[in-house]
């Protein structure tokens, strides 16, 4: 990255630094818990998660897919709660519904 003044400098270096020790707090965790994973196979697996929108009687819902066996014990090591299976529901008009098919 190319960056000219100081203060971008200085924060672009301090969240190189924030990442870096974010994942050896990672690391350390998956290796304590012998996960049988590295952070990278992890990261690989959280890249493969996603969400779609279904749309039923007025109402759209992002719906996640189904979390990798990785990504789910991941989770489970770390002690976090994985994305919820329904993301977010919102009322779409008819209207709009069919200008964007």
């Amino acid at each position: 990255m190319f960056h000219w003044t100081d203060h971008r400098i200085q924060a672009h270096v301090l969240i190189c630094l924030l990442a870096y020790y974010v994942e050896a707090v990672i690391t350390r965790a998956l290796r304590n818990k012998k996960a049988g994973f590295t952070v990278g196979e992890w990261f690989r697996s959280l890249n493969e998660v996603y969400a779609v929108p279904v749309t039923a009687r007025g109402v759209r819902a992002w719906v996640r897919n189904e979390l990798s066996a990785t990504a789910f014990k991941g989770y489970q090591f770390l002690n976090l709660k994985p994305p919820e299976r329904v993301l977010k529901m919102e009322k779409v008009s008819v209207v709009a519904e069919k200008i964007t098919s």
